[in-house]
């Protein structure tokens, strides 16, 4: 591409840029599908507008017939999957009026794009914006109707955010017709479509109103204007139309990579709910079924398990005694045995012995009679806290499961009694 001048360089990149935050959005969806209603609307809209900004950064670098003529049959598309993704969000239909515009529309200019006279015509083309402003100015207003109308906090807040994506959208929507529209100075358009994918990806707040996420989106540009203005600085000679390309463009990379950060926060954090999926599966009646459930966590996967046999020789009570209730560090106990602050060093040394003969790294005492130690091999780093903390959550259930199987053989009448 390097016959382009700058401006068509410009808008193929930025219009790719856009195509790769909803590609990365559009997996993140299909990597979690709860098969609503909402979810089905929201992957017909990301993919037609996913192949708007893929397919027309690709006619835009080479003028093909072909591929201006694949571009409009999703953009003849995008009016109907927005009402449809705007139905989905207000939870209740469009009026037929508007329905039967989307669905006949779409129609119109898909047969108009096969028959060749859209792309040939610039009052075919025009007509086209025209259309999609229409319904995405009708969708928004009947998000914002419903909202007002009894929906839930939660779902006024979604919208909320996609209503501040559609305000962004309209202006900028116009400015990729800028070949038809010869005032519009440079394609911006794949900027409203990062900006929606942000705003779904975003960490919402509790008073998440339009304002509040208008204000949010104004800090990312004040700090893409930091960035650009830095590049600027460096480059020192650069012209008035350089410095407003640097500047979009630097927004849509800061926009990309916010969107990224944050989709692998949420990766993260369901990583981390995956404990809390664990144990929603895990059966709590037997002590031999809980500590093979373990085996499927994997911060406790190789977990070794100590009964009366590999114990002999040890003084159960006193490393009851010591360790008390939570789980003990290889670690913490040798600070105790090198400073001495131990009151029972036997303790500690028996305890040193058995992490270090089943190459351990921490132990848990579930039951003292009939004798049931856990042994852990978890490293001790940063960031590891939570990690700890849910091993001790794991040793403190393991202990009731067990006291409750304890007195269960006692007395097994006792779930009989009221």
């Amino acid at each position: 591409m390097s016959h382009l001048d700058a401006r068509i360089l410009f808008d193929v990149i930025l219009t790719w840029l856009g195509g790769l935050g909803i590609g990365i959005y559009l997996l993140y969806v299909l990597r979690h599908r709860t098969r609503s209603t909402l979810e089905t609307a929201t992957l017909f809209f990301l993919g037609c507008t996913m192949l708007i900004l893929i397919t027309r950064g690709f006619f835009w670098s080479t003028r093909s017939d072909w591929i201006g003529a694949l571009l409009m049959l999703p953009a003849s598309l995008l009016p109907l999957s927005l009402l449809m993704f705007g139905e989905g969000l207000a939870r209740r239909h469009a009026p037929l009026a508007a329905k039967l515009l989307a669905l006949g529309g779409a129609l119109v200019f898909i047969g108009l794009d096969l028959d060749g006279a859209l792309m040939a015509s610039r009052t075919l083309l025009i007509g086209l914006l025209a259309f999609q402003l229409l319904v995405l100015v009708f969708t928004a207003g009947f998000c914002l109707h419903a909202a007002r109308a009894g929906l839930t906090f939660q779902e006024q807040r979604l919208i909320n955010a996609n209503l501040v994506a559609a305000i962004f959208a309209i202006p900028l929507l116009v400015t990729d017709f800028r070949e038809e529209l010869t005032w519009v100075p440079q394609r911006l358009g794949a900027l409203g479509a990062l900006i929606y994918i942000y705003t779904s990806v975003r960490m919402t707040g509790q008073r998440d109103s339009i304002v509040s996420v208008m204000l949010e989106i104004g800090r990312v540009f004040l700090f893409s204007v930091l960035v650009a203005g830095c590049y600027l600085l460096i480059l020192q000679d650069t012209s008035r139309w350089e410095a407003f390309r640097c500047l979009f463009l630097t927004f849509g990379m800061v926009l990309l990579f916010t969107i990224q950060y944050r989709i692998a926060s949420m990766s993260a954090e369901e990583n981390r709910l995956s404990f809390l999926r664990w144990l929603q599966i895990t059966n709590f009646h037997d002590i031999d079924g809980y500590l093979r459930a373990m085996r499927h966590l994997p911060i406790t996967r190789e977990h070794v398990v100590l009964r009366q046999a590999e114990l002999d020789g040890y003084d159960l009570g006193k490393l009851a005694e010591y360790a008390g209730r939570s789980v003990q560090h290889l670690s913490r106990i040798r600070r105790d045995l090198a400073t001495g602050s131990s009151k029972d060093l036997d303790a500690a040394e028996q305890l040193v012995d058995i992490l270090e003969k089943y190459r351990m790294s921490q132990i848990g005492i579930v039951s003292v009679s009939p004798p049931l130690l856990v042994l852990f091999n978890h490293p001790s780093v940063a960031g590891s806290y939570l990690d700890g903390s849910r091993i001790n959550v794991i040793l403190k259930i393991a202990r009731l499961v067990a006291a409750r199987a304890g007195a269960g053989q006692e007395n097994p009448d006792r779930s009989s009694q009221p």
